[in-house]
Parts: structure tokens; C-alpha cells; sequence
């Protein structure tokens, strides 16, 4: 799985845990800290945001 994929699957988990639990929750801010470093993973490896979003779809 690339940095694109990874970093969406850390987006759509994210969504899910607020979804389920709410902004101020434990679980959520886990899960923000993980959507974060995987987006900042992928930027470093040249990935757009466009490149993250296609990979939702």
C-alpha cells in the first residue's frame, strides 16, 4: 500500500472515530495524531492531497 493509501485509510478512520465518538474524545485525538503523521508522510514523499483524495474514492 503507497503513502496515498495510507494516509486516506488514517482519514476515513479518523471520520469514523468522530462519527462514533465525538471532537473531544480520546480516541479521537489518537486517531487525529495517526491521520496526521500519515499525511505528513506522504507530503514528504511527494503526495498531493488530490493524490490522497483520489485514493479515497
Amino acid at each position: 500500500m503507497g503513502h496515498a493509501e495510507n494516509a486516506a485509510d488514517a482519514v476515513q478512520h479518523l471520520t469514523a472515530t468522530v462519527n462514533e465518538h465525538g471532537f473531544d474524545h480520546a480516541d479521537t485525538h489518537a486517531a487525529r495524531d495517526a491521520a496526521n503523521a500519515a499525511v505528513d508522510a506522504a507530503h514528504a514523499a511527494g503526495v498531493t492531497n488530490e493524490d490522497i483524495r483520489a485514493a479515497r474514492r
